[in-house]
């Protein structure tokens, strides 16, 4: 109750009847959202059935199965960001009866069995930074998964959920960790079994996983990254996108697709002010592409995407330019920090809510320089503007936030520093599946 109270307190002031069933007020649905509607072939429910949206799709099996990890990782005594071998016969990692024919990735092929699966494991968790072992995040890969792939997966989770320094994070520090940790996100460093680029039906294959590569949602926090975007050293897979020369050149796979689970199950959870106002946003940008495509604040979509997919695809292209200067793809057309601060400010400034400016840790072993970027931009005024009202401490340089975030918050918030408790019950956005 305690998280409920305080977003009651920060969040009163945004709409006049504040549901606690859901977490959002009235006339903020996803799909009752004038700047994102719902187009013909949208799987949003249009405007005249806005209480669709109460009707979230929930892949039980998959949040019962990650439950029984956390709970599992939770015991092991292994050291943090430490590849590790998962033993053979945990409860979790028996599939008997699941196989789906091995037509596809992620079945158990014809072995009929997919016991075992998971081979390998790194606990992420920073007991110096506020991340002690009882709240670890399990990064599972298996026997195609080499230790260096492991290592970039925890390394990214490790930065995209660790502690934020002042100025980009509204209600904790740690709150996007928090966050995700009640929904016990799956992540898979795994890839699936290939011959000649088919899925090898002879081998024991990842249970559920239809495709090598996709962020998870709500009501199916199962997330998952092709290796052949995973930029550690010698990859030998890697794509041309992510080389020398390439779109994504110093940017992983990881940071995009571990990205849109945190955006879906944790930040619409603390910061549905935000998580709106990434909607409205991508909205204006989409309308800046239309207008001129050559617009470096313009952000394209793709055919298939409904808006909510186009608003997670936009919020992971800034947060990937900010903290690596580097693009997700093309859709959106800002190529460096500097184009994204000065012609889409809406979004250089949704993602510096959230993440570090002039961050310097480098996911990739290279890639572009990341020199320090000036904050020119207004936040406040420019996120008012999309109906956010509720900010976070700045840091003391001054207002506005005019300074590079980097003052560190010395102190953990007592829920991760104090004993286990109860979690409380999380509140469900109004997210139809992708």
């Amino acid at each position: 109750m305690a998280h409920l109270t305080l977003f009651l307190l920060l969040l009163g002031t945004a709409s006049a009847a504040f549901d606690t069933s859901t977490g959002y007020g009235d006339g903020i649905c996803l799909t009752a959202n004038s700047a994102c509607p719902a187009g013909e072939t949208s799987t949003c429910p249009s405007a005249a059935k806005v209480k669709e949206c109460d009707a979230i799709y929930i892949d039980a099996d998959m949040i019962a199965f990650g439950a029984a990890i956390y709970d599992w990782s939770h015991k092991e005594t292994t050291a943090a960001m430490t590849v590790a071998t998962i033993p053979a016969g945990v409860a979790w990692n028996q599939w008997a009866g699941k196989s789906a024919g091995g037509q596809d990735a992620g079945t158990c092929g014809s072995l009929g069995t997919c016991n075992n699966a998971y081979t390998k494991v790194v606990h992420v968790f920073d007991e110096d930074n506020c991340w002690p072992r009882s709240k670890a995040i399990p990064v599972l890969g298996n026997a195609a998964s080499p230790d260096a792939q492991m290592a970039l997966c925890a390394n990214t989770i490790k930065h995209l959920l660790g502690k934020k320094p002042l100025g980009a994070f509204v209600l904790s520090p740690t709150e996007q960790l928090e966050y995700s940790l009640l929904k016990t996100p799956v992540v898979t460093c795994g890839n699936a079994f290939l011959n000649d680029g088919k899925i090898d039906a002879s081998k024991v294959q990842l249970p559920f996983l239809q495709g090598e590569g996709g962020g998870g949602t709500f009501g199916s926090p199962w997330t998952y990254a092709e290796h052949t975007g995973m930029c550690y050293t010698g990859n030998p897979a890697l794509g041309n996108g992510y080389k020398v020369g390439g779109e994504r050149y110093g940017g992983s796979v990881t940071t995009e697709e571990y990205g849109h689970t945190f955006f879906d199950i944790g930040i619409s959870q603390f910061d549905p002010q935000g998580w709106m106002a990434v909607q409205k946003a991508e909205a204006a940008a989409y309308g800046k592409w239309q207008a001129n495509n050559a617009d470096k604040g313009g952000h394209e979509r793709d055919e298939d995407w409904d808006c909510h997919t186009a608003s997670t695809e936009y919020f992971a292209a800034g947060a990937e330019m900010l903290l690596y200067n580097t693009r997700i793809g093309e859709n959106h057309k800002a190529t460096t920090r500097t184009e994204l601060r000065d012609n889409d400010p809406n979004l250089w400034c949704l993602a510096a809510r959230y993440y570090e400016l002039n961050n310097k840790f480098a996911v990739c072993p290279a890639g572009p320089a990341l020199a320090d970027v000036a904050q020119t931009v207004d936040c406040k005024a420019q996120l008012g503007a999309l109906g956010v009202t509720t900010f976070g401490p700045e840091p003391p340089a001054g207002p506005s936030w005019a300074a590079p975030k980097r003052t560190p918050v010395r102190s953990c918030p007592r829920r991760l520093c104090a004993r286990p408790r109860a979690r409380p019950a999380p509140r469900t956005p109004n997210v139809p599946p992708k």
